[in-house]
């Protein structure tokens, strides 16, 4: 089995930079809160459900004490993705 750290960081950096590079504030009508335009109404829904088992792994990998593989980086990088996660509601973002 792969080492999470292979595949854990650039899954933290799809989310965090994702909504700086396409997502608007709107979503087109019809599509999912938070989803990007100029994608395809199908698209646009398996990429928010992608989100949202990212969002759910993340939280499962979460330790105790609130960090990620113990090192302050991969932590900023996990919460920043958590709190930016487009189509969330502040509060849920918050749980």
């Amino acid at each position: 089995m792969k080492s999470p750290r292979r595949w854990l960081a650039p899954l933290l950096c799809a989310l965090l930079f994702g909504p700086v590079t396409g997502f608007p504030q709107s979503a087109p009508t019809g599509a999912p809160a938070g989803a990007p335009r100029g994608l395809t109404p199908q698209t646009q829904k398996r990429l928010m459900e992608s989100l949202n088992r990212a969002e759910v792994y993340l939280r499962q990998q979460q330790k105790p004490d609130g960090t990620w593989e113990n090192h302050p980086g991969i932590t900023a990088l996990a919460a920043t993705a958590l709190l930016r996660q487009p189509g969330v509601s502040r509060a849920r973002q918050l749980e």
